[in-house]
């Protein structure tokens, strides 16, 4: 039986504001400057290799020399390679920076957990709390250091949408509304995709904090004599079934929910072909 949904206890926004409160006290605000930085380099990579057919397909339109071309095709692959060598070494200065910041988290679990009152070490719902802050903290793809490229991802989208409206504004208006029709639905599904999966983020977590209650409790030496005298091996393993059951059922319902790359992939294939087209009808024209 799932449990009852709760609301969140912190927005989003509030969970932003302590990470950067946290980069802040760390004295890591670097973290910060490299998010945007990398998403500025991202934005120009991205540009470049949007501009890479247009040019090439019009020197060979032009009838350029061949030398222009391979300089042309050279000039780019260039670029590209710079670019791509600044986004590496910006993200692996700023990877130190979040480590940073993560262990100052942890160190503040560890704290809270040291000094927790005794009735909390027997609560199930303390412990459950428990897994989900270490886990969190766990390694270089817990939350404490994915939400540093979520921000970035976000930065990097909202610029390149600026950027590439401003650029279109001197193209054909039906560009423009099949860009913004096709990143809105976009949007709108991503949201959906990730919503849903925040949503059941409390029923994914109690089926993992009893799973895992049932393996201590297999392994306890302490009931080990109880489970063997009482014959309570199959009834130990039909609870860890049962939740299994049900596990197995949330990941068929999540596999059921679209994926938003897969429309992101369409879409801009969709985008490339209306714009070529578009320029064929007006050279033609």
């Amino acid at each position: 039986m799932q449990r009852k949904k709760e609301k969140p206890k912190f927005s989003i926004w509030q969970n932003v504001r302590f990470m950067l409160s946290m980069a802040y006290r760390s004295r890591k605000v670097g973290v910060i400057v490299f998010c945007v930085l990398t998403s500025i380099l991202q934005i120009l990579s991205s540009l470049i290799g949007m501009l890479v057919t247009p040019v090439i397909l019009r020197c060979v339109e032009e009838k350029a020399p061949f030398s222009e071309l391979v300089w042309t095709i050279a000039a780019f692959a260039v670029e590209m390679m710079i670019l791509s060598g600044f986004i590496t070494y910006v993200d692996k200065n700023k990877q130190l920076d979040k480590i940073t910041v993560r262990r100052n988290i942890l160190l503040d679990v560890i704290k809270k957990d040291c000094t927790t009152s005794y009735p909390n070490l027997e609560s199930q719902a303390v412990e459950e709390m428990q897994r989900r802050a270490f886990s969190s903290v766990a390694g270089n793809d817990g939350a404490t250091e994915a939400v540093w490229n979520t921000l970035s991802d976000i930065i990097k989208s909202a610029g390149g949408f600026i950027l590439y409206l401003l650029m279109l504004t001197a193209v054909d208006p039906v560009i423009v509304i099949i860009t913004t029709v096709t990143a809105a639905a976009g949007y709108g599904l991503n949201l959906y995709t990730k919503s849903w999966k925040y949503r059941h983020k409390e029923e994914v977590s109690g089926y993992e904090n009893k799973k895992w209650h049932i393996i201590r409790k297999a392994k306890d030496s302490k009931l080990a004599k109880d489970l063997r005298i009482f014959g309570m091996e199959s009834w130990l393993y039909d609870m860890y079934e049962s939740v299994m059951v049900l596990y197995r059922g949330y990941l068929h319902q999540r596999e059921g929910v679209p994926d938003s790359r897969y429309f992101q992939c369409i879409a801009g294939f969709f985008e490339k072909w209306v714009c070529l087209f578009l320029f064929d009808f007006h050279d033609a024209s």
